[in-house]
């Protein structure tokens, strides 16, 4: 990790692409469709992730370049764009931490003033990272 870069960029190892598994009346999803992405992950697992894909424990104290890292992994993963994902919101619940994300390709075309988009629905999933 490099401290002197901003948090999102801060680390600096190549984003690994993870196995996706879901229940299979939800793989006709369409990803590209998928408007917000919340990974759920308790600091015990958010630490696992980091120590064997970074080589660094996870800093309770200076959350955020971790939480985009995190971002990077999921975006690649489903969006094969690992900044396709933007970091949206963050709430800590018990031991677990719930992190958003907005697909920035979908919620730039909803967005634009000029463009008669068709109206874009909300399209949320829940990421569970399992033991790396």
């Amino acid at each position: 990790m490099d401290d002197t870069l901003p948090d999102h960029t801060s680390i600096t190892v190549p984003v690994p692409v993870a196995e996706i598994t879901s229940e299979e009346r939800f793989k006709a999803i369409p990803v590209a469709e998928i408007t917000h992405f919340v990974v759920q992950l308790s600091a015990k697992r958010m630490n696992s992730i980091m120590q064997s894909v970074v080589g660094i424990p996870y800093d309770h104290n200076k959350p955020w370049p971790y939480w985009f890292f995190i971002g990077k992994i999921v975006s690649k993963t489903f969006l094969n764009n690992e900044e396709q994902l933007e970091w949206l919101k963050f709430v800590h619940v018990h031991d677990r931490e719930f992190i958003g994300f907005i697909n920035t390709q979908i919620n730039r075309v909803s967005n634009q003033e000029d463009a008669k988009a068709e109206e874009v629905y909300l399209q949320v999933v829940e990421i569970n990272f399992l033991k790396p």
